[in-house]
């Protein structure tokens, strides 16, 4: 069953873990395996069940409390992974089709309308999936687990990946050599949950539910209760990420234009003119004036960024950066 996994093979996988299951269900490293891998494969309920079996049978055979230690903390991580909590954020506003398309007009010219590329908009045959998905369910929370589950149970190759629109996404989603980063995911879930008439939308995790900061994305849906967090990378329906920025749609297409395009310099520009309040579009264009060497031109979004938003890590990673190729390097190594 490990093997299939690192294949991405789930059905071989799946049926390796039944022939161990049938041959000695009752055998501690038997147990501990099918947690293992049901957990991988994103069946967290079933590797809830394996674990508690796990701890039942070490415990029969006074195993060292350090490792029945380590088999309850696993217990509690997918017990903590099965609860949905809220979280306390506003919103961000839902543009219609056509309100979207006036606000871009009226920011942008007609070249750099040229330039946009909107990562959320899906596709008839995204829709028609979704409604296969989501048939039956009642409500929009039955409908975002529905949708949620098939993408948090892929098996994810490991290795560099590129971010993609919505319907790239969905194009290459039967290809088990393809890797996808959070964006992707995000991307995927809220096309396809819009195409059912739930109110997805994007959102930047700026520090997760494990305390860690780092640049992560997942999707949010409004509830009477507050803002239930989407995330298909962590198999989490209702993640407790602790800082988080929704975004409307207006600013993912400008960040999506600096972010991943980031050696093109017009299209960086065209992002920070979209959302000049956002510090993400920033940093990308100060990263394109690096990779063309133009360095000092660099420093003027930094500036700016300092002063919309003082202290951010990644502004003085970028500044690290520049130091390092000026060989500056006591500036590089302090920033």
């Amino acid at each position: 069953a490990y093997a299939h996994v690192a294949r991405r093979n789930r059905e071989g996988a799946v049926a390796a873990l039944r022939e161990a299951e049938r041959l000695d269900r009752d055998d501690l490293n038997v147990q501990q395996g099918l947690a293992e891998v049901y957990d991988l494969l994103g069946e967290t309920d079933l590797a809830l069940r394996w674990h508690e079996a796990c701890i039942a049978s070490a415990t029969g055979l006074g195993m060292s409390p350090s490792f029945l230690r380590r088999l309850e903390r696993d217990c509690h991580r997918l017990r903590e992974r099965m609860t949905p909590h809220m979280v306390e954020a506003p919103a961000p506003r839902l543009y219609g089709d056509v309100e979207l398309e006036e606000s871009l007009a009226a920011r942008l010219s007609p070249s750099e309308r040229g330039q946009v590329v909107n990562p959320l908009t899906g596709s008839p045959e995204m829709a028609r999936w979704a409604g296969q998905l989501a048939e039956g369910a009642k409500g929009d929370l039955e409908k975002a687990r529905r949708l949620f589950d098939p993408l948090s149970k892929r098996l994810q190759r490991r290795g560099r990946a590129v971010p993609h629109t919505a319907q790239e996404v969905f194009a290459l989603w039967g290809d088990p050599t393809q890797s996808f980063v959070c964006h992707d995911y995000a991307t995927l879930f809220i096309a396809l949950a819009r195409a059912v008439k739930v109110p997805a939308f994007y959102v930047v995790v700026e520090e997760d539910c494990y305390g860690r900061k780092g640049p992560h994305a997942c999707a949010g849906i409004p509830t009477p209760r507050g803002l239930l967090l989407v995330d298909p990378v962590y198999r989490w329906f209702g993640v407790p990420h602790k800082r988080i920025v929704p975004l409307n749609d207006l600013q993912v297409i400008g960040t999506y234009l600096g972010h991943f395009s980031q050696r093109d310099l017009e299209r960086c520009r065209t992002g920070v003119k979209l959302v000049p309040d956002l510090p993400w579009a920033r940093i990308c264009l100060a990263n394109a004036l690096v990779l063309a060497n133009r360095l000092h031109e660099a420093e003027q979004p930094l500036d700016q960024l300092d002063r919309l938003a003082p202290g951010r890590w990644d502004t003085l990673l970028m500044r690290g950066m520049l130091a390092a190729r000026d060989d500056r390097l006591e500036d590089a190594v302090a920033r």
